[in-house]
């Protein structure tokens, strides 16, 4: 190579290094430059995955990606990425059995309800629209209440809603006039209003035939052959019924023809479409109507099951039928006779001083201390107690009918077991159940002759008691340990008392009893089942032999918590060579996996696991093909498809691609010692563009434990929480750190935690020391509240629906729930672990409001004043005390708001208020007239922010 050769390929090169380089630095950087920061629109611009469902063969996938605001979109993709298909505004998929279609919801669109006046959105009806998996073709349907696919797919029945001339017509005989009787008809009145029937067309999907129907009520397919049942309802009732159409050759069976046939529920089985359905009679009104239960099928005659005389059922009954097809379950009541409302009109001057006539007309509920349950409590549950069924079981075999339950024994979890069922009786501790544990006894039903066995008294955790499939032994957790109990012989064992692990909650920090890790399932052959200790998988014998670890100590060894997932929710146990999904949480890094068990050879194989979070959706039902989610802070958890074995995985979704549009932010996990001394971890996430030169504005958020969520993709909604991303792309760090509770000072454990770990953040040159602000909710609105009392590192706090004053709160009610509180203070979540009486000081050392005169934090408190969990006159206490103590105080009540807020524009109101707040006390940006002067009181208007 000569002299020239060698300066010209240099001269080339310096020339292409001066026209490329440059490019691509400015490309990369105008990528760079080009990210936005995350704005409130934004957020509610970005879809979540909803609704997903998978095909039976697993060859499909569907799902709705809904935005916090917007038009759902629904997807039909197929699981080898080869096919998708958009349906603008659809949701709530389903797939046609057979593999052969999917549906879709089709919902006017958002612009649409918003416009519309309050007549209008009557109008607005919802559509659906059905895509054949073969071709791809679309079927659009409007007006459409309800849709059933045949059994075979070939056809489906559309119910569609009432049109705006037929409601406006007025048929001779109409109903709607209440009570007044038409003069020229001797027919009794028909109480069915609320139920008249709607047109259906029963669609051939082979060939497009259409078969219309009228005044069909309720409807359902065979589950084996192609029969149609409906039951028609019209207000002249000439054509009132119940019927069934063979789909193939259109005949009609009428199966009981009525003017006043009223059907309150009807059920096929899954074997040999036989339907059991309830019906009353439209004579009579709904409350005082009484019922009758029927099977019926094709090849056999119409049968009453008729019961004792001291039963009825009643329009709340449900009928349950076995997978197997033999056992039908349904609930009846005790005979109550109908009391006739009595207006006690005064029909004379007279009787205007009739005493007994006066009080009739009082309004009075009266609260006695022996009552089981308080009368706000009663009231939540006098309309459960209307529902309460006494459960009856139906053999179809034998033709036996048995009463299973009694009048207090009504709590019972159906189940596939062809032996046994469970029943649980909490009546023994509904009084103490006001400041107490939740216990309940629990017993053993025989469901062929009903005996009643006791398993044990005063249990707590029902997630634990478990029917072998044999009928004859029972898994409970009692007194920190596994036992199992043997109907034959009438036995209780105690299977861990010998173990020197425990099975029970090693970090329980509650003043109640440890819960257990939990029973996940029998084995067939009813000898083994599968239960967890904190860390590992273990397979429990009753056969005296020595449980094994089947997970063999990795779990513990390596800290990982390892579950097993229940891919199939009809499976009901294992087999013995099955092969399990388990998950892994690792409790250390926080790390997230999949692994799998193998039952037959008892080992455990790792098949994803890294710096994600992992979550299992859905399984198919005819085929190894499962869907799992992916993400971490940045990553949204989009679908992925794999087989059952984690060979094979694909990415299938990508939902949100704006996200790499955004400055985001980067989480990681720190460390501290609390103010103990022990260990604390939390979760620290810097801004967008994180300069290690640079202090910066903090976030603190929590609740209890948070460092879990390390590789957690924060939901992008708008409502009572900050959106963390929201804050880590406009300048902030977000920090989440893990409170650890003593019982007793839940307060003081609060700042113990919280201060050493916003100290931690100021050492390491990330916190402005001058701009900390902490924001909780209820249970960490509490916290918050009382922490501002302690210290005054945090420059700025929210606290959303806060107690401060826990010697009132203590007798107050939540009036969701209608239960007093004393239970939350003394046994659950405020953790004091004592009566106010017993330990009376706590009380008031653990109460913001007792020490507002400490207080130099500016405090911004947001309540709903219908808040159905904290009462919100706790807000007004803490507000009035700073208020009068002149201390830095803005409150917001969103009026006819629950603990949670619900309308949109107020939880977009509040993020803003929120976002400003904390703007102005650790950015220095100008206050809003709202933080420096307030807002005068203006009934139901919309305030400027």
């Amino acid at each position: 190579m000569n002299y020239h050769t060698i300066i010209s390929r240099i001269v080339s090169t310096f020339l292409l290094i001066s026209l490329y380089s440059p490019t691509t630095t400015f490309a990369q950087d105008s990528i760079s430059n080009n990210k936005k920061n995350l704005q409130l629109t934004d957020i509610m611009k970005f879809r979540e995955i909803k609704k997903v469902q998978l095909s039976d063969d697993g060859k499909w996938l569907a799902f709705e990606a809904r935005p916090d605001r917007g038009d759902s979109i629904g997807y039909l993709k197929s699981t080898d990425g080869s096919k998708t298909y958009k349906i603008p505004q659809g949701s709530s998929p389903q797939f046609s059995p057979n593999n052969l279609y999917a549906a879709f919801t089709i919902s006017p669109s958002l612009l649409k309800r918003e416009n519309a006046s309050r007549k209008e959105k009557k109008a607005l009806k919802k559509g659906l629209q059905i895509i054949s998996l073969k071709t791809g073709t679309r079927y659009d349907y409007k007006n459409v209440k309800s849709y059933r696919f045949s059994p075979s797919s070939h056809f489906i029945a559309l119910q569609f809603e009432k049109s705006e001339e037929d409601k406006n017509s007025k048929p001779l005989n109409s109903n709607r006039e209440k009570d007044k009787p038409n003069k020229n008809s001797s027919k009794k009145k028909l109480y069915n209003s609320k139920q008249l029937g709607l047109a259906v067309s029963l669609i051939n999907l082979k060939n497009n035939k259409v078969t219309k129907l009228s005044d069909i009520n309720q409807y359902e397919f065979s589950n084996t052959d192609d029969w149609l049942v409906y039951s028609t309802s019209s207000q002249n009732g000439e054509k009132n019924g119940l019927f069934a159409l063979e789909l193939n050759t259109q005949k009609t069976t009428v199966i009981i023809k009525n003017e006043a046939l009223s059907l309150s529920q009807m059920k096929w089985n899954k074997k040999n479409s036989t339907l059991a359905f309830i019906i009353g009679n439209y004579h009579e009104k709904a409350n005082r109507r009484s019922h009758n239960i029927y099977t019926w099928s094709p090849k056999r005659k119409l049968k009453e099951l008729k019961l004792n005389k001291n039963y009825t059922i009643n329009q709340y009954s449900q009928i349950t039928w076995s997978d197997n097809s033999q056992h039908l379950y349904f609930g009846a009541s005790l005979i109550k006779p109908f009391v006739e409302k009595n207006e006690n009109q005064f029909n004379t001057e007279k009787e205007l001083y009739d005493i007994e006539k006066i009080l009739s007309k009082k309004s009075l509920q009266l609260w006695h201390g022996k009552d089981l349950e308080i009368k706000s409590r009663a009231k939540v549950s006098y309309t459960n107690k209307k529902k309460e069924q006494i459960l009856i079981h139906y053999n179809t075999k034998s033709k036996k009918l048995v009463t299973l339950g009694t009048k207090n024994l009504h709590d019972f979890k159906i189940s596939n077991n062809q032996h046994a069922l469970i029943a649980i009786d909490d009546i023994p501790y509904k009084l103490e159940q006001t400041w107490q544990e939740r216990y309940f006894d629990a017993y053993h039903i025989n469901i062929n002759n009903g005996k009643k066995t006791l398993i044990e008294k005063a249990l707590k955790n029902k997630q634990t008691i478990k029917v072998s499939p044999n009928g004859r032994y029972v898994t409970y957790f009692k007194n920190k340990h596994l036992w199992v109990f043997d109907n034959q012989k009438n036995t209780r064992k105690n299977l861990t008392k010998n173990l020197a692990t425990h099975f029970f909650d090693e970090d329980n920090d509650y003043p109640s009893t440890a819960s257990a890790y939990g029973v996940f399932s029998w084995l067939d052959g009813s000898n083994q089942f599968i239960a967890y200790d904190k860390f590992d998988i273990w397979l429990f014998s009753i056969k005296n032999k020595k449980p094994i670890n089947l997970t063999q100590g990795f779990g513990r060894e390596l800290n990982r918590q390892l579950r097993v997932v229940k891919t199939d929710n009809t499976e009901e146990h294992l087999n013995s060579n099955q092969l399990l999904l388990v998950t892994s949480y690792n409790t250390e890094n926080k790390q997230f996996g999949l692994f799998n068990l193998n039952l037959k050879t008892k080992k455990l194989h790792r098949r994803i696991e890294g710096n994600k979070r992992y979550r299992f959706i859905s399984k198919a039902k005819k085929s190894d093909t499962i869907i799992y989610t992916r993400e971490d802070f940045k990553e949204f958890p989009d679908l992925w498809v794999s087989n059952l074995a984690l060979t094979k995985t694909k990415k299938i979704t990508d939902i949100n691609p704006q996200i790499n549009h955004f400055h985001w932010g980067k989480s990681e996990l720190i460390e501290w010692k609390n103010g103990d001394g022990k260990r604390n971890q939390g979760v620290l996430i810097k801004p967008a563009n994180y300069d290690p030169n640079k202090q910066y504005p903090v976030l603190v958020y929590y609740y209890r434990i948070f460092s879990n969520r390390l590789f957690y993709f924060n939901q992008m909604r708008i409502n009572h929480r900050p959106n963390l991303a929201y804050y880590t792309s406009n300048g902030y760090a977000v920090f989440l750190p893990d409170i650890h509770f003593t019982i007793g000072t839940p307060g003081q454990s609060a700042v113990k935690s919280l201060v050493p770990g916003v100290q931690k953040l100021i050492d390491m040159g990330i916190a402005d020391p001058d701009a900390i602000g902490l924001h909780g909710h209820s249970w960490s609105g509490y916290q918050t509240a009382f922490a501002i009392t302690q210290t005054d590192i945090f420059k700025a706090a929210v606290a959303g629906a806060p107690v401060s004053n826990m010697t009132s709160a203590y007798s107050g009610i939540r009036l969701g729930s209608g239960r007093a509180r004393q239970f939350q203070y003394e046994t659950g979540q405020s953790r004091i672990g004592a009566s106010l009486w017993e330990s009376r000081e706590l009380y008031i050392e653990n109460s913001p409001v007792f020490f507002a005169d400490r207080i130099n934090t500016p405090l911004l408190i947001q309540f709903g004043d219908k808040d159905d969990a904290v009462p919100w006159q706790q807000g007004i206490e803490l507000y009035l005390a700073m208020r009068r103590l002149n201390k830095p105080v803005v409150m917001l009540q969103y009026e006819n708001e629950p603990h949670h807020l619900k309308q949109y524009s107020n939880k977009l109101d509040y993020s803003i208020k929120m976002k400003s707040f904390f703007d102005h006390h650790l950015k220095g940006e100008q206050a809003p007239d709202w933080i420096n002067t307030g807002i005068p009181y203006t009934p139901h208007s919309t305030q400027e922010n």
